[in-house]
């Protein structure tokens, strides 16, 4: 799997210098394919490797934003605005 997308990435101009973490569905979900990208990278990238988030970000991230909301106790109208306010800060 790794030499298929390490062909396939330059083809639509994206470079694994850039990459900084991998998805997954699941704790054993393309583990072999995360570890060998993670040795390749540390080979052919200066040492640099993804950063660990995990086995499935979106679920940790997901849980991590409904615990923010559970104690901040944001609901109706305003987990709206809160989501719009995370998306587009005012800086």
């Amino acid at each position: 799997m790794l030499a298929k997308i390490s062909m396939f990435m330059p083809k639509i101009g994206l470079d694994t210098k850039f990459l900084i973490s991998i998805g997954m569905d699941g704790p054993s979900v393309n583990r072999l394919f995360h570890t060998e990208l993670q040795s390749d990278l540390a080979t052919n990238n200066d040492g640099k490797t993804l950063i660990d988030v995990g086995t499935c970000s979106l679920h940790t991230a997901n849980n991590s934003f409904r615990k923010v909301l559970d104690t901040l106790k944001i609901d109706g109208p305003d987990l709206n605005q809160f989501a719009i306010d995370l998306a587009f800060p005012k800086i």
